[in-house]
């Protein structure tokens, strides 16, 4: 049994307060950055077990690539799989060897031989 989760990374630049003697006037670079990186992960808590892969992008593609690898990683056992309610989960396509239980809260691998 795995659970599953995806996580957001990365920066926004923005101006900050700093401290500085009154006599200096500090000077800051004003440059909005928007860059970000996605972690899929599933972990699972009985054998202490974890893969992940990290995405530029977090999406259906990405979703069902995490699931091919996980399932590749994997391909000996039966995989269930725990999800949360992420919106981005509940609308992506499942790849054709997973089966979804519960509407979207559960996948199992029908790719293995045996149980985990």
């Amino acid at each position: 049994m795995f659970f599953e989760d995806e996580a957001r990374f990365g920066r926004i630049s923005r101006e900050m307060a700093c401290w500085v003697k009154r006599s200096i006037i500090p000077s800051v670079a004003k440059q909005m950055i928007r860059e970000y990186i996605y972690a899929y992960s599933a972990l699972s808590p009985q054998t202490g077990d974890c893969y992940s892969i990290i995405s530029p992008f977090c999406n259906t593609e990405a979703m069902n690539e995490f699931l091919q690898q996980l399932s590749d990683q994997y391909k000996h056992y039966r995989i269930i799989l725990i999800l949360d309610k992420a919106v981005t989960l509940r609308v992506f396509k499942i790849s054709s060897n997973f089966k979804r239980l519960n509407g979207y809260k559960t996948l199992t691998s029908f790719k293995s031989m045996r149980v985990l």
